[in-house]
């Protein structure tokens, strides 16, 4: 299990022992369900390569990206030690090796590391922060800025890259309409600021890009 970029580096060498003895890892395809929406989680997912999304669906089955998972981030954490119903959903969108660690080891594992309990409540208090800062600046953005945004973030979870995405999820993720994300890919590509590859998108003038989600 690979765990250098996960915040599960923080427990020590004997808990790591501990870990190892009860966690589960798995290989899941593309577009498998991990989360659902409302249900309970039954344990912790940490990715330990490919890419998940996370999103919340409406009432008439429309998603909402929220953000993208990737290696080292571990999953569930938050509604389980809340005690609560997942409010979103968990879906793979490239094949994935992920880890997976029943709820009573989790909490077990929590109560013998501290320092890895003290690590999660500062997640949960800096992931507050992004949220509230995103919601009150995506207010005010036009659809053009926030897709320049989404490139932005996508370009590093692709880590360099080509963004490797299809439309829908791009603009379950923009919060917009997929012919119009369709239509603004193509205005940037013809502008110079984007290449385009069949589905796959390479950011070429970052810099034009990051002043659009400022000014647009």
């Amino acid at each position: 299990m690979a765990m250098d970029h996960s915040i599960l580096k923080v427990i020590s060498s004997e808990n790591m022992k501990l870990l190892d003895s009860v966690k589960h890892c798995i290989i899941y395809k593309a577009e498998t369900d991990i989360l659902t929406q409302g249900t309970q989680v039954r344990g912790v997912y940490c990715i330990n390569s490919g890419k998940i999304k996370i999103y919340k669906s409406s009432g008439s089955g429309k998603e909402q990206i929220i953000r993208f998972a990737k290696k080292g981030d571990l999953l569930g954490y938050r509604t389980l030690i809340a005690n609560h119903k997942l409010g979103v959903s968990a879906t793979t969108i490239e094949e994935c090796s992920v880890c997976f660690i029943e709820r009573e080891d989790f909490l077990k594992m929590m109560v013998e590391a501290p320092q890895l309990r003290e690590w999660l409540m500062e997640e949960l208090s800096e992931d507050l922060a992004e949220m509230v800062e995103a919601l009150t600046t995506m207010a005010h953005r036009s659809v053009r800025s926030r897709l320049c945004g989404a490139l932005l973030v996508l370009e590093e979870l692709y880590e360099g890259e080509p963004i490797n995405l299809t439309r829908e999820n791009l603009a379950n993720f923009v919060g917009t309409a997929k012919e119009s994300v369709i239509r603004l890919l193509s205005e940037m590509k013809s502008e110079g600021l984007i290449q385009i590859a069949g589905r796959k998108i390479t950011v070429i003038n970052r810099v034009l890009i990051k002043t659009a989600t400022q000014f647009s």
